[in-house]
């Protein structure tokens, strides 16, 4: 899925749950941790989400704030 997908998708007013579930999909498709998100994203833990993202972005060495926040900006959010 690509920037412009999801742009689109926040865009044209689908739900953020949706959005998230196809991300996931796409990016992770059938793995154990494509289905544990998945099963978060369905019962709305968003706190255990965003510490997975923020894990995520720290084992290669980025800073989840900063990140999130320049893709905010940059997709006019």
């Amino acid at each position: 899925m690509t920037i412009m997908e999801i742009l689109n998708m926040i865009k044209g007013g689908t739900s953020p749950e949706l959005i998230a579930k196809r991300v996931v999909e796409a990016r992770f498709g059938a793995t154990p941790m494509g289905a544990n998100l998945i099963s978060m994203i369905n019962n709305r833990q968003y706190g255990e989400i965003e510490k997975v993202a923020r894990n995520m972005t720290a084992a290669r060495g980025g800073d989840f704030d900063k990140e999130f926040n320049d893709f905010r900006r940059n997709a006019g959010l």
